[in-house]
């Protein structure tokens, strides 16, 4: 499939329970699959325009998670448009917590900034230490989930 978006690409992504959130793509390759976005509430009742998510910002995320593109794809998550000032700087790659439960360690794990599906660095920390987000890579379905509960 050819992609349809690139960085800075707003969409809508349909709750489970009715209603959607909005995310925009913050690190994207070329080739895909793998995308990095931030992701919004409030739980709106119809797909916002371009204007009215101007003024959100990186810091105002509910979510910011690695996940699949195949919704972007496939039109299942609709497309909003490009985001007209959009500066990669201002939507930082965070770096994420890996937890091993069986034997209590945890890593810090970094990413590669051009391309989500890398990763770079995995440096080891006292476990239960880190307040970092859950390392993981969300599928398209798994993250309409997380944010229908996140959104009520």
């Amino acid at each position: 499939m050819k992609i349809k978006y690139v960085e800075g690409t707003w969409f809508a992504v349909p709750l489970r329970s009715a209603g959607f959130a909005v995310g925009i793509v913050s690190r994207a390759t070329r080739r895909g699959p793998h995308i990095l976005a931030h992701f919004f509430g409030p739980k709106r009742s119809s797909i916002p325009s371009l204007e009215d998510l101007s003024a959100l910002t990186a810091s105002a995320a509910i979510k910011v998670a690695r996940t699949g593109d195949l919704q972007l794809l496939d039109g299942s998550w609709p497309i909003i448009g490009r985001a007209t000032e959009f500066q990669r700087i201002n939507w930082q790659f965070p770096k994420f917590v890996r937890t091993d439960i069986l034997m209590p360690r945890a890593w810090i794990i970094e990413y590669a900034d051009d391309d989500p599906g890398r990763e770079i660095r995995m440096t080891p920390i006292a476990h239960g230490t880190s307040a970092l987000d859950r390392d993981a890579s969300f599928g398209t379905g798994a993250i309409e989930i997380v944010l229908t509960k996140m959104l009520g």
